[in-house]
């Protein structure tokens, strides 16, 4: 019904444990109050997308036959912008499947389907501390910061720095 979120907080008060008895007219007023103090623009929920990228990115993804949104954010929460991009152009079939119910099939879908197709630059300040470190270590063996960039999104951050460091040089090696 249109007044669904009226019965849903009636619902919460009739409820809780909380000792002050009010009437159904009072907490219909409560509520009403509540809804004229907060500007219609402002949300109490953090927003489900980070940026706007990563919003676009989620639209071209669903936009992968076979792919939804369930298969789709797990695969935003899990990996980069920039690795999950990288791994598209690169065609990087073993990235891909490493996320959640993503097989060599729908792996090879999406690339199919995305190649090609996706703007998206890795700024300099999407680099965390994390990755730093893997950054120094690739300038230090000789690699250009535009080459860098390309796989630093693409390597697993639960790796140690070794191990950081050579999945990024078979990386760059490719």
């Amino acid at each position: 019904p249109e007044e669904a979120h009226l019965l849903v907080a009636k619902g919460a008060a009739l409820d809780s444990l909380d000792t002050e008895v009010i009437t159904t007219t009072q907490l219909e007023q409560k509520i009403e109050n509540l809804r004229n103090s907060h500007d219609n623009t402002s949300h109490p929920l953090d927003p489900l997308f980070k940026t706007k990228d990563e919003y676009e990115l989620f639209l071209r993804l669903i936009s992968v036959k076979g792919l939804g949104a369930k298969l789709a954010l797990p695969i935003l929460a899990t990996g980069s912008i920039a690795g999950i991009v990288d791994a598209i152009d690169r065609e990087n079939i073993l990235y891909l499947t490493k996320f959640p119910k993503i097989g060599d099939k729908l792996a090879r879908q999406i690339i199919l389907d995305l190649k090609g197709k996706l703007n998206f630059e890795v700024s300099e300040e999407l680099v965390s501390d994390e990755t730093e470190d893997l950054i120094d270590t690739l300038t230090a063996l000789g690699y250009k910061s535009s080459e860098i960039k390309k796989v630093v999104g693409s390597v697993d951050k639960s790796l140690s720095l070794e191990d950081q460091v050579k999945e990024s040089l078979k990386l760059l090696l490719k």
